[in-house]
């Protein structure tokens, strides 16, 4: 990463986590559609925040999703040691009552908050965290 840009960035931790987040969520195979209903931000808004992240200013509601999906992130990296799991956990099917069969990606794709906060207790409970 170019160093003006980065110094930007440390100055701009909203930048810092839709940068981060974005990462992870195309890691996870999600498009920028997919990312937006996720973040509860229209389409443009993100391709914005994702052209400039330094001027990035999130509101509250999308600065609590970016954490919600960075703790997903951290949760399944701490339950799985194999890329596989860790990435692909995500658009897993999944047998749990919670995700009645589907993969966790689905009941993320609704776009509410509280599917998200259902996801992340979810993963943390898997190694006793919640």
């Amino acid at each position: 990463m170019n160093t003006a840009i980065a110094t930007k960035l440390t100055k701009n931790p909203d930048g810092v986590g839709i940068s981060a987040c974005a990462n992870i969520m195309k890691l996870w195979g999600f498009n920028q559609a997919e990312m937006a209903i996720t973040l509860g931000t229209p389409k443009p808004t993100l391709q914005r925040y994702l052209a400039s992240p330094e001027k990035t200013k999130l509101n509250r509601d999308a600065l609590d999703r970016v954490s919600y999906v960075l703790n997903i992130h951290a949760g399944l990296r701490m339950f799985f040691s194999n890329p596989e799991n860790i990435y692909g956990y995500i658009n897993m099917k999944n047998s749990n009552p919670l995700f009645n069969s589907n993969p966790p990606k689905s009941m993320i794709l609704e776009g509410s908050m509280e599917n998200l906060i259902a996801v992340t207790k979810h993963i943390y409970a898997l190694r006793g965290q919640w």
